[in-house]
């Protein structure tokens, strides 16, 4: 708390924080929030700086109870999250930012880390003039963009339309003009009953792509729209090898075609999705990279209605499934990385295509490729196209 009484002005104030008893802080003074100046603040709760405009490295460093910071109105000035600073490491409740500026905001993939809005549970709001801005920022478009007039928002998504009525677009062709790359919609899926400790729960999807994927039911057309999850994997955990009758046990599926998990994400999860979703999703055609019996390698057709994406899906760049489509969502690279559910820690995910007989391609952790085991268990991240 050293710089403490140099960034706040008046001393009921700064006793407030040094006790830990202020739960609002609100100071019109205050420009630049230093390196740890309100970290630990057990009590703190809410934070309004009208003229501030920068955030130093750890500035709200485990303040565990704050739920929304403001800043602004600042007018043309640009706000600025400091170099590759996280501010609001340990903050797992902060669900609320305004940036109350005319100006797109200077930040990183790391400036919102820590908080449940880099999961998707939780949303930046910022003028509406600046919305479509930030949602299209190489940073900023990773995470829930909402527009102040929005505040307090309960649900954070930005599709605000039934899965019935983004159905009944996608049937009269409405949906083009309607929805776009980067909208993001809620879906509940049911507790698995195989899973005693799953208690179902809502995910967040990113619409990824429209008219890429092939429809099984006529190949000369295409899906209109494909939904991934977003940001965060589903939290049910689901081998990904092939059961073996004769050893009873789980062995290399060496391909997306036999492997565990496509079989439980069509037997076993795609019934537990909420039922607008489930009764309008559209079987499309796969085109994933795999190994045969023999070890031989190729790209390989399946007829899905729940999957998970593929490398060339996700990077763009893999000659080995020359059929398949980089989707739009991904071409930006920041948004590879996903997170817990708190948002305090990044997670790999595995991809559909095969590395080797014995390995599956991966996005690691920090949005890298990489490869897995096939004898394993994963926490997947479904998609499904309607």
């Amino acid at each position: 708390m050293a710089n403490t009484r140099e960034l706040i002005g008046d001393e009921a104030t700064i006793n407030g924080l040094l006790e830990d008893t202020l739960e609002t802080f609100e100071d019109e003074d205050v420009t630049v929030v230093g390196r740890y100046a309100l970290a630990y603040r057990k009590s703190l709760t809410t934070v309004i700086l009208p003229s501030c405009t920068d955030f130093r490295e750890y500035s709200f460093y485990d303040c565990e109870n704050l739920r929304m910071v403001r800043v602004g109105p600042i007018g043309s000035k640009s706000f600025r999250f400091y170099s590759t600073s996280t501010p609001f490491w340990g903050c797992g409740k902060l669900q609320h930012i305004i940036i109350d500026s005319n100006v797109l905001s200077q930040g990183t993939v790391n400036s919102l880390k820590g908080t449940p809005i880099i999961a998707g549970n939780g949303a930046v709001y910022v003028p509406e003039s600046k919305v479509d801005s930030y949602r299209a920022d190489s940073v900023w478009g990773c995470h829930v963009i909402l527009p102040m007039s929005a505040y307090p928002a309960s649900k954070f998504e930005t599709v605000t339309d039934t899965w019935a009525e983004i159905a009944a677009s996608s049937a009269d062709g409405t949906y083009d003009e309607k929805y776009k790359v980067g909208d993001i919609k809620s879906v509940v899926i049911a507790a698995d009953p195989g899973e005693p400790s799953d208690e179902g729960g809502t995910y967040k999807f990113v619409l990824c792509a429209k008219n890429t994927d092939v429809l099984a039911s006529d190949r000369s057309k295409t899906a209109n729209m494909t939904w991934v999850m977003f940001k965060t994997p589903y939290r049910v955990l689901h081998q990904v090898g092939m059961y073996d009758e004769s050893s009873g046990s789980f062995v290399a599926s060496r391909s997306w075609e036999k492997s565990n998990l496509r079989s439980e994400l069509a037997s076993d999860v795609l019934p537990l999705l909420e039922s607008d979703v489930a009764n309008n999703i559209k079987p499309v055609v796969k085109y994933t990279y795999g190994f045969d019996d023999d070890g031989n390698g190729s790209e390989m057709e399946t007829i899905d209605s729940l999957w998970i994406p593929s490398r060339n899906e996700v990077w763009g760049t893999y000659n080995k499934e020359s059929r398949s489509t980089h989707y739009a969502w991904f071409i930006d690279k920041n948004r590879r990385c996903l997170y817990d559910y708190l948002g305090a820690n990044s997670v790999g995910w595995m991809l559909r295509s095969s590395f080797s007989t014995t390995k599956a391609e991966t996005v690691s952790s920090s949005g890298s490729n990489s490869d897995m085991n096939y004898v394993g268990t994963t926490y997947p991240v479904l998609g499904f196209c309607i």
